[in-house]
């Protein structure tokens, strides 16, 4: 666990990554999803057994699509190693692993996650030029479902930035045409930090979507396991009523391709560290986390029938 005794670069992750490839070379697969706005590969992670149905659901985690989020990055793979870790060992990461097909994008926002170790640690969009003098575009808030009809601005120097036309950004594009053209999707994670939110669309309106009665329930299920662990509360809900309007964002655009389980995480904590979080909160963050994605997990299982 050293590898989670501190925040770590996007070199340090990766390496990290090549040696998982390695170690678990029956398991672990990689492949480049798409580049940056600047030309670096965006890499996913694929988590596959040889064993089980011949058609399983798969999970798509991914962080960093706001480039200050650093908890997103280690706790996204705290998932991948506990599931790795726990494999062989553990009845039920055997059942999740054998059951499911996991992706896990650790970095979408390389450039920008670059750029908060290099140059400015708040920095939130990604580094695409733009005309004048403030650069960046918000990713999540550029993907084409809704985009800009709500929560979202059209100043290029605003944190929130919904960029020049939908889906104008590399690196949201890259993880919708993943999700869209990868069969049988059955659940998504976007992390983000901070507040202690566990969400569901919509976002860019506070209706909420025609199968909210089946995913809240869930979601009770699921901030409670994180209660239970660690003792955090998670506040609940659709993502316009728990935290603000946020149109263009992932979680929207997951669901409306038929992925009911399409969720916005907001992780640690409540303000007193926001951003800034101290790394002795990675380990307690991943496995409140852990205890979360395994019902998330085993309620799509019970749910998946092909």
């Amino acid at each position: 666990m050293i590898f989670f005794s501190t925040f770590r670069k996007t070199s340090e992750v990766m390496n990290w990554i090549t040696g998982l490839k390695t170690q678990y070379p029956n398991l672990i697969t990689t492949s480049e999803i798409g580049k940056t706005v600047n030309g670096q590969s965006i890499v996913a992670v694929h988590l596959q057994s040889s064993k089980g149905p011949a058609t399983k659901p798969r999970i798509v985690y991914n962080s960093c699509q706001h480039a200050r989020e650093w908890i997103t990055v280690t706790t996204v793979n705290y998932i991948l190693n506990f599931l790795l870790t726990g494999y062989g060992k553990n009845d039920t990461v055997n059942s999740l692993v054998d059951g499911i097909d996991w992706t896990f994008i650790p970095i979408v926002n390389v450039d920008g996650y670059d750029y908060t170790w290099n140059g400015n640690r708040l920095w939130r969009k990604n580094r695409k030029s733009n005309k004048g003098s403030c650069a960046g575009v918000d990713n999540n808030r550029n993907w084409q479902y809704k985009w800009n009809t709500g929560g979202s601005s059209g100043d290029p120097c605003a944190d929130d930035y919904h960029g020049p036309t939908a889906g104008s950004e590399p690196e949201n594009m890259a993880l919708a045409n993943y999700v869209k053209n990868t069969p049988r999707v059955a659940g998504y994670i976007d992390f983000h930090s901070y507040s202690q939110l566990w969400m569901c669309p919509w976002g860019f309106t506070t209706q909420t979507p025609p199968h909210y009665n089946k995913i809240y329930p869930v979601m009770t299920q699921i901030v409670n396991a994180i209660r239970a662990t660690n003792g955090k509360r998670y506040e609940y809900g659709n993502i316009a009523s728990t935290i603000y309007v946020a149109s263009g964002s992932s979680a929207d655009y997951t669901y409306s391709l038929g992925i009911d389980y399409s969720f916005a995480v907001e992780l640690r904590d409540t303000g007193s560290y926001g951003f800034v979080l101290p790394t002795n909160q990675i380990k307690p963050q991943g496995d409140e986390i852990v205890a979360a994605v395994i019902v998330m997990a085993n309620t799509i299982l019970s749910e998946f029938h092909y």
